[in-house]
């Protein structure tokens, strides 16, 4: 029994072989997982709850939010940038009507007259500029603090 612990010992990878000085001198001071869930809990703090119920709504806002009323794209423009999406469209456009309905978008002019242009409203632009701010912590960062 004991050969069997050992050979499992053995076969993972870097931590337990003892190539922890590779990553780092201590590893308790490089924790990523920690740092980044801190960050996540920040922003779950500060955007609405609606875009984060699913990671295809998150990735929604950041589309609208990176092309910020551009007059070239629209609805349909959107939905095909999507590349998490596992859902249809009728989803999609439910979603996107009720973040309307809740005011967290504005229809701007579009190039065409049949397409529907939004950009995020000036507050919820302002939250998400805000989290670009926000400092990831990196092995770096946590020696010096």
């Amino acid at each position: 029994m004991q050969k069997t612990t050992e050979s499992r010992e053995a076969n993972k990878p870097g931590l337990m072989s003892g190539n922890i000085a590779a990553y780092s001198e201590d590893f308790s001071e490089m924790n990523w997982f920690k740092n980044r869930r801190d960050n996540l809990l920040k922003m779950y703090d500060l955007l609405p709850k609606s875009w984060l119920q699913k990671i295809y709504f998150h990735e929604l806002l950041l589309i609208i939010g990176e092309l910020d009323g551009d007059p070239r794209y629209g609805i349909t423009d959107y939905f095909e940038m999507l590349k998490t999406r596992n859902c249809t469209t009728k989803t999609l456009s439910t979603f996107l009507n009720d973040r309307i309905a809740d005011g967290d978008l504005v229809l701007v002019p579009s190039l065409k007259q049949s397409r529907r242009t939004y950009k995020l409203k000036p507050e919820l632009k302002e939250i998400c500029e805000s989290l670009v701010q926000m400092p990831f912590h990196d092995q770096n960062q946590q020696k010096t603090a």
